[in-house]
């Protein structure tokens, strides 16, 4: 219904001018990602999967959604696991490429199993090694 085709609008709205979506993708997404965990509809869940996709890929808006929601990697491995329907299967590998690689350690940070009241000065991912270079 009325859900899908704003979910469709979006993500092709994205796709048209993904540069003058950004400001609103904090909303977008946590929106997005309460419709990937609606188990009733699994319509909305494609569409709503589809829409993530055209967002990040038409952004640039990587890896900072894991960090932003530690849950969506999850999310995204568990609708591998269980999902029937090829067609989402395949979406969400689209959409775990365009999202890109996480740092499996930063990744533990977000979800809370690395403690970062330790010293973590002695711990830099490469990125962050990078960042502190160029500034």
């Amino acid at each position: 219904g009325v859900v899908i085709s704003v979910l469709t609008a979006i993500g092709d709205l994205a796709e048209v001018n993904g540069v003058k979506i950004q400001p609103w993708m904090g909303e977008l997404l946590a929106i997005l990602l309460e419709m990937l965990g609606d188990a009733s509809s699994p319509e909305k869940r494609g569409v709503a999967l589809w829409a993530l996709g055209q967002l990040v890929g038409a952004t640039g808006f990587v890896v900072r959604p894991y960090n932003q929601y530690p849950a969506l990697l999850d999310t995204l491995i568990n609708f591998l696991k269980t999902e029937q329907q090829p067609i989402i299967r395949r979406e969400t590998i689209r959409v775990l490429g365009l999202l890109g690689a996480l740092d499996p350690y930063k990744h533990k940070m977000n979800l809370g199993q690395i403690d970062t009241q330790v010293d973590s000065t002695a711990l830099l991912s490469m990125t962050d090694l990078k960042s502190e270079a160029e500034a």
